[in-house]
């Protein structure tokens, strides 16, 4: 509220001048006085109302200027703020179009870029410029429009400029190397190849012109660049057989001092190895349409009386014998596969091809005659441990001249006394080391042998036992150590585990060491423990991997197995033989009609009459006998009589119900099982002898 000034003014009461106001003035006197009075207090009130109103106008102006200070004020903060903002939207523009495009392009494609930009920034600074609310403003955005945008064209013209330079680089350099390849293409054409070198020639000197580059400089790069590209003429024209274009070009390029020393000396020395390799080419190809053998081959190259060219001719020679030899053992290795998977189908000699027979060597064919005998009697597992780690050990030999021996070995020479597992893994090995480049496959195949060979190694040894004795000098330890060998393999095949590992190797070798009682006499204390060893030595690896892992296998009554030793695989060999059944992979069998495993059954497995190979442990049928509901039940139970047993067997061979009395003890047999709060099918430990 403006501040009211008020009048201070006051009136006089002293005598105006020449007035007497005493009792004693006269009348005239004391009207002359009130009037005076009058006059004085309306001039009074006239000086009063005056400076009122000079006060009232002075507080209008101060409330006007207030105002305009304020409005100012407020200007002056939207300009400001203004200004801001017209700042951040054209740094969004050289972010988003300068930074994030103009300069980002290479190339070609950066060649437009100023006109492109002087486009993009007229039209960001029309729309900042419509957003401006008044003169200041308008002037603002102008001056920033100015100053970034001649920023920004300058960064964006440099840029162009490196551009082209690295284009027009780029675009010398592919000119170049365009006409490079054409003349070494069309180097059987010498007008058109060197049309191309002096193209490539002139584009150097063009550029060395531009760049302001010495005379002498440029002459060196056109030396550099001929003596690159002129070579590789030469040599394409050597590579086509053509060696008399190939000493023109050499002539010319000598007479033109267009090769350095390095180039020339090298294309000299090129073509006189290209002379001497032609004509061993020739005298290879006539020596070899006489030659019947490598020696035969080297006796005719030897006369050669040019050293160089015999000496070629040499090299080539063995290189072709030994290629025949490659492609003759691998022949042969497939004949042999090809025969061996034939026979595993039809284990007949006669289903072999007469052309493959007639190729075989009499050994051969006697191995592959004891091949189907083994197939034809199941025992094609069977091996023999001395023949088969005599082998192997030769594979894994560290002695090179030992493998090579290997390698040059017709393994199935030695088929007959070899398992079809053993001898294909030796099958596998060598037909590897015969392969070019397949050292990691033969590596992966021979490392576990070896590892396993140091393992068992140290455990013969650690006995006071040779672990290597001579299979020539020392045949009698040799065997003995196969043998154990042998059973160690065996033992960890047994285990079913894709790799065993050192511990349990080293266990099971360990193990058995313990149970040889090993003495001085040798690896096998006296002739009781070697009658053993020859003894399960007759007993085929798919069966005695079978008993193994039977034995191993944990039972309620032995939750840890059975220990592995020769006595009781031998006597479960025997049961199992006396049943006339060979032991079978429980995990190869037919689930039962609800779907559950096979076990062993209560009788153990007992061959199926009529059914070679086949085997009945539960025979089981399906009733509701027992509890009402269907369920199924085992028929092969310890109540049926010898002759009831023989019935079941016989109706299982024909798929057929078992005997009504069969079928009964079966039913009541169950339900004792059912009420003692057992399974009707036996469990692993369960198993019985059948009555007699």
């Amino acid at each position: 509220m403006p501040t009211v000034i008020k009048n201070q003014q006051r009136v006089q009461t002293a005598a105006l001048p020449g007035v007497r106001l005493t009792a004693a003035s006269t009348p005239l006197a004391e009207g002359a006085g009130v009037e005076q009075a009058r006059a004085a207090k309306a001039q009074a009130i006239g000086e009063f109302g005056a400076a009122g109103a000079r006060a009232a106008l002075g507080a209008a102006e101060q409330v006007q200027a207030q105002t305009a200070r304020v409005q100012a004020e407020a200007v002056r903060k939207a300009n400001q703020a203004a200004t801001l903002k017209f700042r951040k939207q054209f740094n969004d523009v050289t972010l988003a179009a300068v930074n994030g495009d103009y300069l980002a392009r290479e190339g070609e494609k950066a060649f437009t870029a100023p006109e492109e930009f002087n486009k993009t920034w007229k039209d960001a600074t029309d729309a900042i410029m419509a957003g401006a609310a008044n003169d200041d403003q308008r002037a603002v955005v102008t001056e920033l429009s100015n100053e970034l945008g001649y920023g920004n064209a300058l960064s964006i013209q440099r840029h162009v400029t490196t551009q082209r330079k690295v284009y027009t680089d780029q675009l010398h350099v592919a000119t170049i190397e365009q006409a490079a390849q054409l003349a070494i293409l069309n180097s059987a054409d010498r007008d058109t190849t060197y049309g191309h070198v002096n193209r490539a020639v002139a584009e150097i000197r063009d550029r060395a012109k531009q760049d302001g580059v010495p005379d002498t400089v440029a002459d060196a790069t056109v030396l550099k660049f001929t003596s690159k590209v002129l070579p590789d003429v030469i040599r394409a024209r050597v590579d086509a057989n053509d060696l008399a274009e190939a000493r023109a070009y050499l002539a010319i390029a000598t007479k033109d001092k267009t090769l350095d020393p390095d180039a020339a000396h090298a294309m000299t020395t090129l073509l006189e190895s290209a002379s001497v390799r032609g004509q061993a080419q020739d005298e290879t190809e006539r020596i070899l349409a006489k030659a019947t053998d490598l020696e035969s081959f080297r006796d005719e190259a030897k006369k050669i009386d040019d050293r160089q060219v015999r000496d070629e001719v040499l090299a080539r020679g063995e290189h072709e014998f030994g290629l025949r030899k490659q492609q003759a053992a691998d022949k042969e290795d497939a004949t042999l596969k090809t025969i061996a998977d034939i026979l595993d189908k039809t284990p007949d000699v006669r289903r072999i091809p007469t052309s493959m027979w007639a190729d075989l060597s009499p050994s051969q064919r006697e191995g592959f005659r004891v091949y189907v005998d083994r197939l034809t009697t199941h025992t094609g597992d069977q091996n023999d441990p001395v023949e088969y780690y005599r082998l192997r050990s030769m594979a894994v030999s560290n002695d090179p001249k030992v493998v090579e021996a290997f390698k040059a070995l017709n393994l199935t020479d030695s088929l007959h006394k070899l398992g079809k597992t053993q001898f294909e893994s030796l099958v596998d090995i060598q037909t590897n080391m015969k392969k070019p480049g397949a050292e990691k496959k033969v590596a992966a195949l021979t490392d576990g042998i070896q590892t396993n060979e140091q393992i068992v190694n140290g455990v013969i040894g650690a006995a006071g036992l040779d672990p290597t004795p001579d299979p020539v000098k020392d045949k009698a330890g040799f065997a003995k150590v196969a043998q154990f060998r042998y059973e160690v393999d065996r033992q960890v095949t047994a285990l079913g585990v894709e790799t065993a590992s050192n511990e349990q190797i080293k266990a099971i070798a360990t193990d058995l060491m313990t149970q040889q009682a090993v003495g001085k006499a040798g690896l096998f204390s006296g002739p009781e423990m070697q009658s053993k060893a020859a003894r399960n030595a007759e007993i085929p690896d798919a069966d005695y991997q079978a008993i193994v892992a039977e034995l191993r296998r944990g039972t309620p009554a032995r939750p840890n197995g059975t220990a592995v030793t020769a006595d009781s695989v031998w006597r479960m060999w025997q049961r199992t033989k006396e049943v006339g059944a060979r032991p079978v992979d429980r995990s190869q069998w037919d689930l039962r009609p609800d779907g559950s495993k096979k076990g062993l059954g209560f009788l153990g497995p007992l061959p199926v009459p009529g059914k070679p190979g086949q085997v009945a442990s539960e025979y089981s049928i399906g009733t509701s006998d027992v509890n009402g509901k269907e369920m199924d039940i085992p028929t092969l139970v310890p109540t049926l009589t010898p002759a009831e047993v023989t019935a079941t067997l016989k109706a299982a061979a024909n798929s057929e119900q078992p005997p009504r009395a069969v079928i009964a003890k079966a039913v009541a047999f169950a339900k004792q099982r059912l009420a003692a709060g057992k399974s009707v099918y036996a469990q692993d430990g369960e198993q019985q002898e059948p009555r007699r």
